[in-house]
């Protein structure tokens, strides 16, 4: 059974994804398709079992490095379990924890936010301000 031998964590729109891509490119590194199987973090995905995680890496050969990237594993509070269960599957995994500028990458998830408000309903007007985002409270 082939496992991570890493697993890309850190916060939306800090740059997983870019990560995730230029691994993958690369001919010595195999990463699974979806991006993120946040087995570790979600209920509904361990319990299918390690088996079922374990099948996402069965096309690595090898020779590769297995990794994933799993933002929900970086979100402890909401996911309290997700360490202790890859401590239990993979105590020799290495995390790849990525960082940004905590208001740039802020703003950049507001914008994603606002273009995904957008495209689902068709309406292209702005209703919440960056500040309203960051501070619901305190701009009502």
């Amino acid at each position: 059974m082939k496992l991570p031998d890493f697993i890309i964590i850190g916060a939306a729109k800090a740059g997983t994804t870019s990560l995730y891509a230029l691994l993958d490119r690369h001919p010595d590194i195999f990463m699974p398709t979806p991006k993120e199987p946040e087995f570790f973090a979600r209920d509904d995905h361990y319990a299918k079992g390690i088996d079922n995680y374990a099948a996402l890496f069965e096309s690595a050969k090898s020779h590769q490095q297995v990794g994933e990237a799993s933002t929900l594993y970086s979100l402890a509070p909401f996911f309290d379990q997700t360490a202790g269960r890859i401590k239990a599957h993979l105590p020799q995994v290495k995390l790849i924890y990525v960082m940004r500028e905590p208001v740039t990458r802020a703003y950049s998830f507001y914008l994603q936010l606002i273009k995904n408000y957008q495209n689902v309903t068709g309406d292209l007007a702005v209703h919440r301000s960056f500040e309203d985002f960051i501070d619901p409270v305190a701009h009502k």
